[in-house]
């Protein structure tokens, strides 16, 4: 006899997959005094279900709300993972509503993974606030948005309960500069660094998958003066490691390493390269000889190296400085902070992240 399956069983939850986009619209704002780097910041829901999180507390007097995650079944009632965080009432220049806490977070590492410069980001008011691009098939794509009406409580710092989310298929982004959409750079010395931003670090939201929370985007920071110069070297995208040094693939190593017996043996016949690895032969006026090339990086910068040797031939090495190029190089603002107080904060209520719908205030 066969066991009847109860529909509760069958049931399976449709989770969000919250992937982050690589940060973009670099760029460099500096009074002379101090400097920040800021960017912009997308994250979407390519998943199956929504990201719902709803925010509550039991009076007024408590000055958080704690949030707690809905989950959509493809069977009967949602489920809920309680305890995900937290929601406060944001009172800035850009913001005035209830921010989900941690939600995604910036920072500016060192290439061996540690933190120089963490985010001061006060959380985010979660809303479909675009359309995500279209990445393959996704059949809970929402039609119209759902998350946003309420603009997370927009002047209603006395809400006992407030509801936030990202519908299948759209993405919650933050413009360049706005509260906490930046990191200090101003005593960070010269270097390259690693910005990383990282979706659910915390891993307290449940979703589909956790392998694309996070991007990121290699830089190289310079100073000439106080006025930092920042070129992006590499993007990184879905991962929060952008190595310092770059993989080096084989046609790469014989670009390199015909450079390198070029300076090595000038005026020579040098015959078709072959190259694994970065160990490459060929011959010199007709003599076998072997090159080997790689990337190296010293005191934040990187190099290409080289070592040659052959057959009656004298053995030579050096390194080369790697160009970055300009046209990679970050813009640079100056005078472009904000003035502080409340005249400033009144002139600005209109807030940069209200979302695009009726009755957001």
């Amino acid at each position: 006899m066969l066991a009847a399956v109860s529909p509760a069983a069958a049931a399976e939850p449709l989770l969000p997959d919250l992937t982050q986009a690589t940060p973009y619209q670099l760029g460099v704002i500096t009074d002379g005094t101090r400097s920040h780097l800021g960017f912009a910041s997308v994250v979407h829901n390519y998943g199956d279900g929504p990201l719902h999180v709803e925010g509550a507390r039991p009076n007024a007097r408590q000055n958080f709300m704690v949030a707690t995650q809905i989950i959509d079944m493809t069977e009967g009632p949602h489920t809920r993972v309680e305890r995900v965080g937290r929601m406060r009432f944001v009172d800035a220049v850009t913001h005035r509503h209830w921010h989900y806490q941690r939600f995604s977070t910036y920072s500016l590492r060192r290439p061996d993974g540690r933190v120089a410069v963490p985010d001061r980001k006060s959380g985010f008011c979660l809303g479909d606030r675009l359309e995500s691009p279209n990445l393959g098939p996704l059949p809970n794509r929402a039609e119209f948005g759902e998350y946003g009406d309420s603009n997370c409580g927009y002047d209603r710092p006395d809400l006992l309960r407030v509801r936030e989310g990202i519908s299948v298929g759209y993405g919650d982004d933050y413009a360049p500069q706005v509260e906490g959409q930046y990191l200090d750079l101003t005593r960070v010395p010269a270097g390259r660094y690693v910005l990383v931003h990282h979706a659910n670090a915390d891993r307290a939201i449940r979703e589909k998958s956790l392998a694309n929370n996070a991007s990121s985007v290699l830089i190289d920071l310079r100073w000439r003066g106080r006025t930092p110069r920042v070129t992006i070297v590499e993007r990184c995208r879905g991962s929060s490691v952008c190595p310092v040094v770059p993989r080096l693939s084989d046609g790469r190593a014989r670009s390199l390493a015909r450079a390198a017996l070029r300076r090595a043996y000038r005026g020579r016949a040098i015959g078709s390269i072959t190259c694994t690895g970065g160990s490459c032969s060929t011959t010199v006026d007709g003599r076998a000889a072997t090159v080997a090339v790689r990337y190296r990086s010293a005191r934040g910068r990187l190099y290409w190296t080289w070592s040659a040797r052959g057959e009656a031939l004298p053995a030579r090495r050096g390194k080369v400085s790697v160009s970055l190029g300009a046209k990679r190089r970050v813009p640079v603002e100056r005078g472009g902070f904000p003035p502080r107080g409340q005249a400033v904060k009144a002139a600005a209520r209109a807030g940069y992240c209200q979302l695009p719908v009726s009755g957001s205030g």
